[in-house]
């Protein structure tokens, strides 16, 4: 309690001017801190400080310590990473200037891997990047390479997606603003004639960072400008009317509602795809993921507001056997999220070729590329391998119900079979699936909590699972031997 209330005290002093001395004291006492308990470390090989002190965007106050710990080879990273946590956690001042939940850790070895530097540089839009050594008086120094551009548009997707276009992305403003606009300014870079950033967008980003209280007078213009950047009229639309019906049952009275919205001026598109695990492959129940394409023409003022008001419209439509999750994208987005295969489960374009359903019965055309699903898997595997190495909490899996674990389960194992079939073939009903995997699950019923002692079960698998596509991967990068589990 103390620390939320401490931290939210900072936060608001932190846009006095005035003060800034006194936090860049606070924050540099804490730098000196780490660097004298773990100069002679003999288990450390350096500790780099990854936020960019010099960077606008960076406030004291407000903005947190990002680090990057090596260790060497021989030892054990996780055990290093818990006694740097339990060292933070000691100490008033660092609790409140480092941010814990997520510090990546790597061995020496690891930190030489180009996909491991490419996923290390995801979130940067500059050329170069330069990190500053806690222990060593040296710069760490990464040229942005071709090959890096993958893993930055991959984050740029999925900041997009989690700050912006997802629903009930009520996230603290700053954080919001900040995070979609480095993920424009990367895509602007990589598919520059797809994102033009206009000045007035740029401003009103400068406004939002510069004040507290910029976005509370003008709550939508972000948005707006934002929108009128993603949502710019295309230049020739790639998909195709054809006579095609789901082959899935769908609720009369949940089609007659979405085909009205449907009718909408500013939507030119609504796309509906079925979870990946169905009780009954006929029938369409569990969740159901909405896209809902934009056009140019959103951004009008009367259609802005209306589209403000669809989340709430649509959510009422759910019931006890349907969930529905909704996602805003355009036809640009959708287009080059599925050919890059830019969405956090590198096998989902395939998927959405097979199940996915246009209400205004188009078929979108991907060429979807074996280089690119690899590439895409190496990404993932990755990302799943930092995940386990370097999250705080042991997962938000604890608690849920066991079907999400079952669906994280069977998408490594898709990925898996994939890699060593170079063919994709589902199992839509939910006892097909169980028997892919182990048989300690059997007792465990789809709707059932996961404790603490299922989780360990389901770590093992999924573990197991993921060495399997590293040992497949490493055919196309053998220095993924050096991503220890």
């Amino acid at each position: 309690m103390l620390i939320n209330f401490l931290t939210r005290l900072f936060t608001f002093f932190s846009y006095f001017p005035i003060l800034k001395d006194f936090f860049k004291f606070f924050y540099f006492r804490g730098l000196r801190k780490i660097k004298t308990h773990y100069l002679n470390n003999p288990n450390i090989v350096d500790i780099i400080l990854t936020s960019s002190l010099k960077s606008k965007n960076f406030i004291y106050g407000h903005s947190d310590f990002n680090f990057l710990i090596i260790v060497h080879n021989n030892y054990h990273p996780k055990k290093a990473l818990n006694e740097f946590r339990d060292f933070v956690a000691g100490h008033l001042d660092l609790r409140l200037t480092v941010k814990t939940d997520y510090i990546p850790i790597l061995t020496r070895s690891e930190l030489n891997t180009d996909v491991i530097k490419s996923f290390l540089i995801r979130n940067s839009y500059k050329d170069q990047i330069r990190w500053q050594s806690i222990l060593k008086n040296k710069n760490y120094t990464f040229n942005l390479r071709k090959q890096d551009y993958f893993a930055t548009s991959y984050s740029a997707f999925q900041n997009l997606d989690y700050y912006l276009l997802k629903e009930g992305n009520h996230h603290h403003r700053r954080s919001k603003v900040k995070n979609v606009a480095r993920s424009l300014k990367s895509l602007s870079k990589i598919y520059p004639q797809d994102f033009f950033l206009t000045a007035k967008w740029s401003k009103v980003i400068k406004k939002e960072l510069l004040s507290p209280f910029y976005g509370k007078i003008f709550p939508h213009q972000f948005s707006r400008e934002t929108w009128k950047i993603l949502a710019n009229k295309p230049k020739a639309n790639s998909s195709e009317k054809v006579n095609t019906l789901p082959y899935f049952n769908l609720p009369s009275h949940f089609l007659k509602s979405l085909y009205q919205i449907n009718e909408l001026e500013f939507i030119d598109d609504i796309s509906l795809t079925p979870s990946l695990i169905q009780k009954d492959e006929h029938s369409l129940t569990g969740k159901v993921f909405l896209d809902l394409h934009f056009n140019h023409k959103l951004t009008l003022k009367n259609n802005f507001a209306m589209a403000l008001k669809l989340e709430r419209k649509i959510k009422e439509l759910e019931s006890i056997e349907l969930k529905i999750r909704i996602r805003y994208t355009t036809d640009k987005l959708y287009t080059l999220q599925n050919i890059n295969c830019l969405y956090p489960f590198p096998l989902e374009p395939l998927f959405r070729l097979k199940n996915t359903f246009s209400l205004k019965q188009r078929e979108y055309h991907f060429d979807i590329q074996k280089d690119y699903i690899i590439r895409a898997s190496i990404h993932f595997l990755i990302t799943q391998f930092m995940r386990f190495r370097s999250l705080e909490q042991k997962t938000d899996l604890i608690g849920s119900k066991f079907i999400k674990s079952l669906n994280l389960m069977y998408k490594y194992y898709l990925l898996v079979t994939y890699l060593e079939t170079q063919k994709f073939s589902l199992a839509y009903n939910e006892q097909e699936i169980r028997k892919c995997l182990t048989p300690q699950f059997s007792n465990i019923s789809a709707s059932s909590e996961v404790t603490e002692q299922d989780w360990l079960i389901i770590k093992s698998q999924l573990l197991y699972l993921l060495k399997k596509i590293r040992n497949q991967l490493i055919k196309f990068d053998p220095n993924l031997k050096a991503l220890r589990f």
